[in-house]
């Protein structure tokens, strides 16, 4: 792409240079796995721009950033909420597709009338992951006939992606579109907590050791927790109902999430709110695309931008 070209599609070649260097120092991308290191709010944007990511596009890049990127709080409110959502929507995306794939490996495994060791030590571990077994029952004779019929129905209720809407909506009520500190300093998108203060940050209101923040190697980790969280604990029993019911509608998934937060219904209104204001239902439809968009990033072609 010349520098004549990427103006007209309203890249700004004057940024190349910065984006340059950051390809250097950054990610050195393999084009078949896009996992980027950018923590400056331009250099992400310019990325995206690379590979024309753009937010009316069902089909997302492959292009999954380790963190929320510094600046956010210095944009426009419509260019950070775009930014925001840009980056964290490849890595939902992905964590569900992880899912999805665990579950697969379940059916398959669960549906053999002889189960080799491999795969009883896989049904041993994923059942107990979704604590659906306790430790005493996941003996091998336990997980045979009907107990494992039992255990099967209740996972397929647990083994399920998390409609990216809701993720989008939950991560920009819990982090204020990605600005606050817990982010910034502990890629902390939902507020989950630390018991140990070592795991955590004292968030600055909180008293002795009331509670901390945890911190998370990268948002990446917030968002498999997250989704791991509303799998499996008894407290959101009620959202994986709605989400049983009412497939691929964040609306009314909303109501199973009046156990959340301590202000309960007001919760639930307030992230109704956040999907119906900005639109984004109809990001539960959005898929990856394949590893080929990740080409635009490739380090020999940015050089040609200036």
């Amino acid at each position: 792409m010349l520098a004549s070209e990427a103006k007209g599609r309203g890249f700004d070649p004057r940024s190349a240079y910065h984006l340059f260097f950051s390809v250097i120092f950054f990610f050195f991308v393999d084009v078949s796995a896009a996992d980027l290191y950018l923590r400056d709010a331009g250099q992400l944007s310019d990325c995206f721009e690379l590979v024309d990511y753009q937010l009316d596009d069902p089909l997302v890049p492959p292009l999954f950033n380790a963190y929320m990127p510094d600046g956010l709080e210095g944009l426009p409110p419509v260019s950070r909420i775009r930014l925001f959502i840009r980056t964290l929507l490849p890595l939902i995306l992905r964590e569900n597709e992880r899912i999805a794939a665990e579950w697969r490996r379940w059916e398959k495994m669960s549906a053999k009338e002889v189960l080799a060791p491999d795969d009883l030590l896989f049904i041993r571990r994923t059942a107990r992951k979704y604590r659906v077994l306790e430790n005493e029952e996941l003996s091998d004779a336990a997980l045979h006939g009907e107990k494992l019929r039992e255990v099967s129905e209740e996972l397929r209720i647990k083994i399920r992606p998390v409609d990216p809407a809701l993720a989008i909506a939950l991560a920009a009520l819990e982090s204020g579109w990605g600005t606050s500190r817990f982010v910034g300093e502990a890629n902390n998108l939902f507020g989950h907590t630390a018991i140990h203060a070592w795991k955590g940050i004292q968030p600055l209101s909180w008293q002795g050791t009331e509670r901390n923040i945890k911190r998370f190697e990268t948002i990446s980790d917030s968002i498999e927790r997250f989704m791991l969280n509303l799998n499996r604990n008894r407290a959101y029993l009620r959202y994986r109902i709605y989400r049983e019911l009412y497939p691929g509608e964040p609306l009314r998934q909303t109501a199973g999430f009046i156990n959340y937060s301590r202000i309960g219904t007001d919760y639930t209104e307030r992230l109704s709110r956040v999907i119906v204001k900005y639109g984004i239902s109809r990001y539960s439809s959005y898929q990856l695309d394949d590893e080929a968009r990740t080409l635009g990033v490739d380090l020999p072609g940015t050089a040609y931008l200036y």
